[in-house]
């Protein structure tokens, strides 16, 4: 499912992005970014993704300016914790850092595109993506990976997950 972001929407998103990268970085937050994109547009690409899942799945996105460690970025309706991935390669796979098996979150959605334009591709549960079978080597990093056809497909926007 396609999402395009509007310019006030990206506007905000530039706001946010901003904010968040200073205060992480104040906090002494470890980044944890694999691509090659500067801290602030990692942060701008990761809360326009949110920001395009909020808006297709009708969610509220966490506008919190704080420590983003070990964090979701929204809540579904069904009261289960979200944690967006994006990332800009259309075949891109779902990573998740090793850290983020000790935070609460349920589901990880994985966004692909750039600002303003997004696809949603689907989601895994926590149990799934943190199946020793996915635990392997991207660029140097150990992460958790599932490919886009491991990942569950969202069936009705605005209502699901």
């Amino acid at each position: 499912m396609r999402i395009e972001l509007t310019a006030c929407e990206m506007a905000i998103a530039n706001v946010v992005a901003a904010m968040r990268t200073t205060c992480n970085r104040a906090a002494g937050i470890v980044e944890r970014k694999i691509g090659g994109h500067s801290s602030y547009q990692m942060d701008v690409d990761g809360f326009a993704a949110e920001l395009a899942f909020c808006k297709a799945m009708n969610l509220c996105a966490d506008f919190v300016v704080a420590n983003q460690s070990l964090t979701h970025d929204c809540v579904a309706h069904d009261g289960k914790t979200i944690d967006v991935k994006s990332t800009r390669y259309e075949t891109g796979r779902l990573l998740v850092t090793p850290n983020k098996k000790d935070c609460t979150t349920q589901l990880y959605v994985l966004v692909v595109g750039a600002p303003p334009s997004f696809r949603i591709i689907g989601y895994a549960s926590k149990d799934e993506v943190f199946d020793a079978r996915n635990y392997r080597e991207f660029n140097g990093r150990w992460s958790y990976i599932l490919e886009q056809s491991q990942l569950h497909t969202f069936t009705n926007a605005k209502t699901n997950p």
